[in-house]
């Protein structure tokens, strides 16, 4: 991908690529830290290193949301890797359901992020960490100019895998999962090839 947009003119893309390799890059030390404290505090040995070992597979997203009326911008659900870390937003509009069941808004700003478990690392930790169900509601603002985010998708070595051939995240209930028994959620995941 990279040398595709070198070879080109214009060289936004290849800016663009740089930068979030960049950032990519600058993530690492927050994202060890905190996958060695998940490992410490949640006794899942060798987590750390199961994080560490599958950067090629971490996936950075740039998200836009076109402007324009309507109900939601991104459906609500719980993501199926490992866990997320929520980089940056331009404008409010992020929500998570709470245990409670109720949609509160998410503290993300210039100064502050938020990393947050999905189905992946709910399976590894046996059920101590809730895959955490959120969606992305309209504002005014973001009815008129859209609204940009960015989040890295941080997969890791898993002898299992979300079943999605089965089953999809959405076809749940919000939050299904906040009381699901570990035995009962481990219904949900095939040995992984």
């Amino acid at each position: 991908l990279h040398a595709a947009a070198d070879a080109m003119t214009d060289r936004r893309a290849a800016a663009f690529i740089d930068a979030c390799d960049r950032l990519l890059e600058a993530s690492v030390p927050l994202i060890q830290a905190f996958a060695q404290g998940v490992e410490r505090t949640y006794q899942l040995k060798g987590f750390e290193a199961e994080v560490m070992r599958s950067q090629d597979n971490w996936t950075f997203r740039y998200l836009h949301y076109f402007p324009g009326a309507r109900p939601v911008l991104a459906n609500q659900h719980a993501d199926r890797g490992g866990f997320t870390f929520h980089t940056w937003e331009d404008h409010d509009g992020g929500e998570y359901l709470s245990f409670n069941h109720a949609w509160l808004p998410w503290p993300v700003s210039e100064t502050q992020t938020i990393i947050f478990p999905s189905m992946g690392l709910q399976y590894r930790s046996k059920g101590a960490l809730k895959a955490l169900w959120h969606r992305v509601v309209p504002t005014n603002t973001t009815a008129e100019v859209g609204r940009y985010s960015m989040v890295i998708f941080i997969d890791f070595d898993m002898d299992h895998r979300f079943d999605d051939e089965h089953f999809r995240v959405q076809d749940f209930k919000p939050g299904f999962n906040y009381h699901c028994p570990a035995e009962d959620f481990a219904k949900y995941f095939v040995p992984s090839n």
